[in-house]
């Protein structure tokens, strides 16, 4: 059974955030004025084609749930595809209020893989895995959080589980 993957653009993510449609209004600009120009893609993945929501916007709908953490959920999307108009998106996020480092590492198939994170603050965060098989280059995000202390929580360790499925896939992904 292939990936379903949906793709998103940043008004796609600030709906998901429950973000005002002023809000949604300037990033619908934003969408169109560089959606040629993006070198990834950024996509969430579906359990069927029909489903109303992933897990990725549930835990949206759960964790960025104020104020605060809609500005800097706001932040990161942003950010983050400013970045990748560049084949290079960490480099590009490089020194920027918005960083990307490896958030857990996990074996599969005898090799060491990577679930990632673009960190804002010192509380908020990204979860995603880079794909590049395929000619591809997809930003499949995970999870968004609200960490409550230092160390990546023990809630992080399924996105490690929807990693190896995506790594488990031999075929092309399916968009829906």
């Amino acid at each position: 059974m292939p990936i379903l993957l949906r793709g998103s653009g940043r008004v796609a993510l600030a709906t998901m955030a429950g973000l005002p449609e002023s809000v949604v209004s300037e990033l619908r600009r934003a969408d169109d004025a560089d959606e040629k120009t993006r070198r990834w893609r950024v996509s969430f993945m579906m359990s069927s084609r029909d489903a109303a929501k992933s897990k990725f916007q549930r835990s949206v709908e759960k964790y960025v749930d104020d104020r605060d953490k809609k500005r800097n959920f706001l932040t990161m999307v942003g950010s983050v595809f400013d970045a990748i108009r560049s084949d290079d998106y960490q480099a590009t996020l490089d020194g920027g209020p918005v960083a990307c480092k490896i958030a857990k590492t996990f074996k599969y198939a005898s090799h060491n893989h990577h679930v990632w994170e673009f960190k804002y603050s010192n509380k908020d965060r990204l979860y995603f895995v880079p794909d590049t098989r395929h000619g591809n280059k997809t930003l499949i995000f995970l999870m968004a959080f609200h960490k409550k202390d230092a160390r990546t929580p023990d809630e992080v360790d399924p996105c490690i589980a929807d990693a190896k499925l995506i790594l488990a896939d031999t075929g092309r992904f399916e968009y829906c």
